[in-house]
This record gives structure tokens, sequence and C-alpha cells, in this order.
């Protein structure tokens, strides 16, 4: 895929009346649902899509989704997920956008923010938001990752990036044999809805 994508965690199978609303809803915002298929995943068209119009795009690319049975959370941290959420997933919704302008991600975020909302899902960012860096690595992302701890040198920019911001968001980090100490971010639709107005807004690609 060439451009963001996230996860909306669902509490229960979509079952029939669930999934028929998830058509409805791509059939409603895109230009028509299924355009292609590829295995257990179907791409939609945004040429124009009523979503675009709505904010202000005539023209956005391809997408698309997937209902996936096979439900990962950070390794080893299921129990802070659900005392985090207060459930633990049993289904998710994979979306994604196929281009990676600045359009993109917003129209990817609405999307998440429109699904979650739809099941009382959680969206799971795919990965870590990056906060500004500190000084000592200057705007080398590459740098830090290859020499910052998150608690210590981005945890504090972290929390300073979304101090204030209404709704939840979680850092878990998985367990691993390799001392990889990064989170992976999961947060609900009242956090995605104000992180889609934060001056450093993107999905992660």
């Amino acid at each position: 895929m060439g451009g963001p994508a996230c996860t909306i965690m669902l509490r229960t199978p979509l079952g029939d009346e669930g999934r028929q609303q998830v058509d409805a809803y791509i059939d409603r915002i895109g230009n028509g649902r299924a355009q292609m298929s590829v295995g257990d995943y179907e791409w939609f068209e945004f040429v124009p899509s009523d979503l675009g119009r709505k904010l202000g795009y005539d023209v956005c690319c391809w997408g698309g989704f997937s209902v996936e049975n096979e439900v990962e959370i950070a390794i080893g941290c299921e129990v802070q997920f659900h005392d985090s959420f207060g459930f633990l997933p049993e289904q998710n919704v994979l979306l994604w956008i196929n281009c990676n302008r600045p359009r993109d991600h917003e129209i990817l975020g609405h999307m998440a923010v429109d699904v979650a909302e739809m099941f009382d899902g959680v969206v799971d960012f795919g990965g870590n938001l990056w906060p500004p860096l500190p000084a000592q690595f200057g705007r080398s992302f590459d740098k830090a990752m290859k020499r910052a701890k998150w608690v210590e040198d981005l945890e504090p920019a972290f929390q300073e990036m979304i101090h204030g911001m209404p709704g939840k968001i979680v850092g878990l980090t998985p367990e691993r044999c390799d001392g990889y100490s990064w989170p992976s971010h999961y947060a609900d639709a009242t956090f995605i809805r104000a992180w889609l107005k934060h001056p450093r807004f993107y999905m992660i690609k």
C-alpha cells in the first residue's frame, strides 16, 4: 500500500447487520464499493467522493478495507488494552488509502472516526505517533530510531504534544526479546477527532 492505514478494533464481530453498515458507509463516501476485490480485500474509488467533497477535495484516489478475524494487539499487552478500553477486540476493520498526500491522511482520519463511532471501537494506529524530536536528534528520525529510548527521550515530548486533548490515547509497548521499547498507539474516536485538528496531524503509513 502506498499510503496510510489504520485498524478499527471491534468489541464484537460485525455480523450481517454490521457488515451491511460498513458496506453502506463505503458506498456513501466513495464512488462505489468493490470496484476491485483481491482475496479478502475490497477496493473503492474516491473520484469524487462525498467525504472528499465535504472536506473540499474533488479527487482522492483508491482506498480499501477488509474485515479481519485475526486480531493482533501489541505482544503481551492484552491486559493493558483491556484495562484501558474495557474490552478485548474480537474483530478488526482495516482501512487504507493508496496515496500519501496530506488530504489522503485527512480522509483516512475521518473514516477512522466514522467507523470507530459506528461500532464503539478503538483505532489502532499501527505504530507510534512521533512528537517533535528533542534537540539532540535534530530532524533525523533515522537517528532517533537508532539512538532514542521512547520513555526517556520521546515520551515527555509526546505528552506535551497531546496535552489538553480530549479522548483517550494509550501507548502499549510489546514484549520483545531484542530490547525494542517503542509503543504502539491506540485511541478512541474522540481523540482521533481532536487529532485531525492538531497541527502535527498525520496517520501512519
